[in-house]
């Protein structure tokens, strides 16, 4: 997503942000419209964010600080107002259906995604953006990945999500089928920035999880725990069975 230059302008909705990141003071005020919004982040600059390019309407602070906090806090509230809802998840994608990889941290999701992507391509790792588009639940990509290389962000289209799988560390490999209860219970667990949203945004996440949880009662969203065991010796050998049980399910 590029940067460039713009000019000042003013947006109807506000929205501010008080907090710490990672030791990064933040204080954020979003203002939107629709697809357009303008993120101010006092000291670290100000930005003018459409779905295609970043602008920058005020030089920010000399280091990366900025973008942290605006594809951190800033984002995730202004893509819930929009009721697209960011999960803290891997995503791969085999013959344009998308799969978002759940679980903890430390359960092996950037690992699994990573391999699966020799069968097709990453789409995320770490924030996997979602929305109801029609009668499909999509992920909502490209969105910009800090834990990865330039040359490793997916820049394709959104994708429909045929799969979710929640990743969890045991004694063997195994697949399991989710009741769809407990996947409207992952997505409320596993969302990135909920205690930022507004009122308006909180019931629409309540209602994007009983929609996941529907998709799943109705056979249009595949559900399944992957308990995967701890290999810390050769943890791309486990990624590879992992892929291979879940592709086999």
């Amino acid at each position: 997503m590029p940067v460039v230059a713009t000019e000042p302008f003013h947006l109807p909705h506000a929205h501010c942000i008080e907090g710490v990141l990672r030791d990064i003071p933040v204080h954020a005020r979003l203002n939107w419209s629709g697809d357009l919004a303008r993120v101010d982040l006092g000291d670290l600059g100000a930005f003018r964010v459409t779905p295609s390019a970043i602008e920058i309407a005020r030089r920010c602070a000399d280091n990366d600080h900025w973008r942290e906090v605006l594809f951190g806090p800033a984002a995730l509230m202004w893509l819930a107002e929009r009721s697209v809802f960011a999960l803290h998840a891997s995503a791969f994608a085999v013959e344009e259906e998308a799969c978002a990889l759940l679980g903890v941290s430390g359960a092996g999701k950037s690992t699994l995604a990573r391999h699966a992507a020799s069968h097709g391509m990453r789409i995320a790792d770490d924030v996997l953006p979602i929305a109801i588009r029609g009668d499909r639940i999509v992920a909502r990509t490209p969105f910009p990945q800090l834990k990865l290389a330039d040359s490793e962000q997916y820049h394709g289209r959104s994708l429909p999500l045929a799969r979710i799988a929640l990743l969890r560390r045991g004694e063997s490999l195994q697949v399991k089928t989710a009741a769809p209860g407990d996947v409207g219970r992952w997505i409320l667990r596993h969302t990135l920035g909920s205690r930022l949203y507004s009122p308006n945004a909180m019931v629409a996440h309540l209602q994007m999880a009983s929609l996941v949880a529907a998709a799943v009662e109705r056979g249009e969203l595949r559900a399944q725990v992957l308990t995967v065991p701890h290999r810390p010796e050769d943890p791309a050998a486990a990624a590879k069975e992992a892929y291979a049980a879940l592709a086999a399910s």
